[in-house]
């Protein structure tokens, strides 16, 4: 950005403020005359030229402000836009100076660009020139030239630094949190720069973030923060290239498969997908290599492919059609015909098993369409829904909608990115917390903040838009059938299942074993597949999930 990108001042009215000044006694703080305790006072020969030519304009005249005191505020805050440093030609989040009257007019009196350093906070010696040439030399032919009877800033050191300076200018220096309307206006700048081209904005950027999803606190982010910098220590990525499938399997029953992001390119984190067709076909796609899962012939949307069985009453998941699984031994010993056999139709038993851990599956015997973990789940769900909604088969399905199993249609996602590729929200989050930061792997390109990462969670949602939370650590129920997908932020219990699945794969001490689980951080791990491996085992030692129940 140029000086001749700065906006000018704007009369954008302040929202929500207090109509009298009396209404905001209480939550201002009169700072004393003297500094504080190890705070420098501001002494330059720039500032003692601006305070004379403050002190020489007349006083506030409190007709005209509505017979109370003119009040100002004075604050820096960073813009939700992304620009060019022209000092270090780097990417940077631009910071502003803003004066904000107040009373009585509540509007902006005062617009620039922070001179010191672009992308942090300016010191306090900044924010005093700006406000007192804000006062003696407004921007624009016409602006008048004013000195408040009341300047407040946020931060209680500042106000103590500038305090000598403005008592000198005949003007009472006092501490006030932020007003509000800020946000507002903050926002409409940075629209206007970005129309004029002087800044951009990622994809990414006006994503909500993470501590407005129900039951997300500051403590569960810093968690996430945590853990991703402890597996981006670990580099799980030199020892498990993408083309391996790990089976992730969770204390509520929910199955992930994770691909590890890091081998191959530049990228560093991890995917989480509740499907193994629709993984091993995204990374078929990106790569050219291994064979689809799904069955020969079988018709694989573009997105997922195919689709999980899920217990109807609680949404464990049970197995998936077309992944391809040998037949299970403990079910042919027990004489449980194979899924898809005319014979089992209606027979209210186990119709099948689940590849991966053998359990047996239930099938309601008149329907035909439901499947539940076991007697349990079918009889608290026939109470619940089912009995209403159950039909004969020929009659064909009308279910009610089943948002324990939302979560099946949503691919979990924990990449280390840059800051540019991190909602302004989350930026927000991470300087006023100072949640952790990632070291970028020495062995990868370095982006613009010079090796440093932060973790962006996210979800892509199959067959259905974004929807919001129904509940916290719930996904969302409302996934229309047929829509597109879309991105979404994560609820509570993905971001809980992301922070554990970054330390279980930091422990990792070797890849695990095909079969073979090993336990860490509350989650089961094995290898499930190859991806880049040659097609499946033949034909006579695999069978298929019956979805149809013919």
């Amino acid at each position: 950005m140029s000086e001749g990108d700065t906006p000018s001042p704007t009369t954008a009215a302040m929202d929500g403020r207090p109509s009298k000044v009396s209404d905001a006694a209480t939550a201002v703080t009169p700072s004393s005359p003297f500094p504080s305790k190890g705070v420098t006072p501001v002494h330059s020969a720039e500032i003692n030229r601006l305070v004379k030519s403050v002190r020489a304009l007349p006083r506030s005249s409190r007709a005209a402000s509505g017979g109370s005191k003119r009040v100002w505020q004075i604050v820096a805050v960073p813009l939700r836009v992304w620009a060019t440093d022209p000092a270090s030609g780097r990417v940077v989040r631009p910071y502003y100076n803003l004066a904000l009257e107040l009373y009585p007019s509540g509007t902006v009196s005062g617009c620039g660009r922070v001179q010191t350093r672009v992308d942090v906070p300016p010191p306090a010696s900044e924010l005093l020139r700006f406000a007192l040439a804000a006062m003696a030399e407004p921007a624009g032919d016409n602006a008048p030239r004013v000195r408040p009877d009341v300047v407040t800033f946020v931060d209680a050191s500042t106000t103590a630094a500038a305090t000598p300076a403005l008592t000198a200018a005949g003007i009472e220096p006092q501490t006030l949190s932020l007003a509000d309307g800020v946000a507002e206006y903050v926002a409409s700048l940075s629209a206007k720069m970005v129309e004029k081209d002087t800044a951009a904005i990622g994809e990414t950027s006006n994503h909500p973030g993470l501590l407005r999803t129900p039951g997300v606190t500051v403590s569960v982010l810093r968690s996430l923060h945590d853990s991703a910098a402890v597996m981006a220590a670990a580099r799980p990525w030199r020892m498990l290239p993408e083309s391996i499938a790990l089976r992730f399997t969770s204390l509520d029953g929910r199955v992930y498969y994770v691909s590890v992001f890091g081998s191959d390119g530049d990228a560093t984190g991890f995917v989480a997908a509740p499907s193994l067709v629709a993984l091993q076909a995204k990374f078929t796609r990106a790569t050219g290599r291994g064979a689809p899962v799904f069955a020969e012939g079988e018709d694989v949307p573009a997105t997922y492919g195919g689709e999980i069985v899920t217990c109807a009453a609680c949404g464990r998941r049970l197995a998936e059609r077309g992944q391809t699984r040998r037949r299970a031994a403990a079910a042919a010993a027990a004489g449980i015909n194979a899924p898809g056999d005319k014979n089992n139709a209606g027979g209210g038993g186990a119709d099948g098993t689940d590849g991966a851990s053998d359990a047996l599956i239930n099938r309601c015997s008149r329907c035909h369409v439901v499947y539940y973990c076991g007697p349990a789940c079918q009889a608290r769900d026939w109470s619940a829904r089912h009995r209403a909604e159950c039909t004969d088969a020929e009659a064909g399905p009308r279910l009610a909608p089943r948002p324990e199993a939302a979560w099946t249609r949503r691919e979990l996602a924990l990449l280390l990115c840059d800051l540019t590729a991190v909602p302004f929200d989350d930026l927000d989050a991470i300087a006023e917390h100072g949640l952790a930061s990632v070291a970028g792997d020495p062995d990868k390109p370095k982006p613009d903040g010079g090796g440093v990462l932060y973790p962006v969670p996210f979800v892509t949602v199959a067959h259905g838009g974004t929807a919001d939370a129904n509940a916290a650590g719930s996904p969302p129920s409302s996934l229309a059938g047929g829509a597109k997908p879309g991105v979404d932020r994560p609820v509570l219990s993905e971001i809980e299942f992301l922070d554990a699945a970054a330390r279980a794969l930091a422990e990792l001490e070797a890849p695990p074993q095909r079969g073979l689980e090993v336990a860490a951080q509350g989650l089961r791990i094995c290898t499930e597949r190859n991806m880049a491996a040659g097609p499946a085992p033949s034909a006579s030692l695999v069978e298929e999930i019956d979805m149809t129940g013919a």
